[in-house]
């Protein structure tokens, strides 16, 4: 749903005489896939901070025969977009003192998400995207360099895991002395339309393995083995939305040392 949302609740009153009927807003713990850091968590977290739901009427008396009305709005604005809250309750509507009828409720769920909001990869601190040695598989340090042969299973590999669906991964190269500077391209659209990992259907990670080949022009069938020397490839993430700017993530830097 967007920011808010207004329903009416409609009603007759089929009895002999006139009702009262009262009118009130239970709500559930809101919860989030998401912690307080924006990082994905297979523990849902819970919040208090629930969406507003206001009643255009909290009491209405309704004669035999007639109808009534009662307006409902929904607003997200107090839940914070970026939490991915899912909301939930329901209203309860019951016969005022002295009078005899029926209870009723209306249950309502929504999620207060705003796309933009949600970071398409986890915070580096988690330890992911991470380069590796795609033979052995365990991360490598951010901060040194790290030689491969490009021979056997000597080659690097790029770990990755996404909170948000992207709809193109472009990977380029660089020197790695001038790492925004790019020298050659990798790969123009080697994933497309990719899903975010939900660990309960048993998805993790992505795992891209560089066989060390890039390419000059608009033409990738042109590639050629990079030279030795010190590189870092940059991925570069595009979410859903044509408008937003890519996450790039420079990996830390690879020498290759061809023999």
């Amino acid at each position: 749903m967007g920011d808010s949302l207004a329903k009416t609740i409609y009603y007759t009153n089929r009895s002999k005489g006139s009702l009262i009927y009262n009118f009130e807003v239970l709500q559930a713990l809101s919860v989030s896939g998401f912690d307080k850091n924006n990082v994905t968590t297979t523990t849902p977290r819970t919040s208090e901070v629930t969406a507003s739901v206001t009643l255009s009427n909290k009491s209405d008396t309704t004669s035999a025969g007639t109808n009534g009305a009662n307006d409902v709005t929904i607003s997200t604005a107090p839940i914070r977009q970026s939490d991915f809250m899912i909301f939930s309750g329901y209203i309860r509507a019951y016969p005022a003192s002295g009078y005899t009828g029926v209870n009723f409720t209306f249950p309502f769920m929504g999620l207060a998400y705003q796309s933009t909001t949600i970071p398409v990869l986890p915070p580096l601190s988690t330890g992911l995207p991470a380069l590796v040695n795609y033979g052995v598989g365990a991360p490598l340090p951010t901060a040194s360099t790290t030689t491969f042969s490009f021979t056997g299973n000597d080659f690097p590999a790029v770990v990755f895991r996404l909170q948000h669906p992207v709809r193109r991964v472009r990977i380029r190269i660089a020197n790695a002395a001038t790492p925004t500077s790019i020298h050659a391209i990798v790969s123009e659209n080697h994933y497309l339309f990719l899903q975010r990992h939900l660990d309960s259907l048993g998805q993790n990670v992505y795992t891209y393995r560089w066989n060390g080949q890039m390419y000059y022009s608009d033409v990738p069938a042109d590639l050629f083995n990079a030279p030795n020397g010190d590189f870092v490839l940059l991925f570069y993430f595009y979410s859903v939305f044509q408008e937003s700017s890519p996450v790039i993530y420079y990996s830390p830097t690879i020498r290759v040392k061809r023999t």
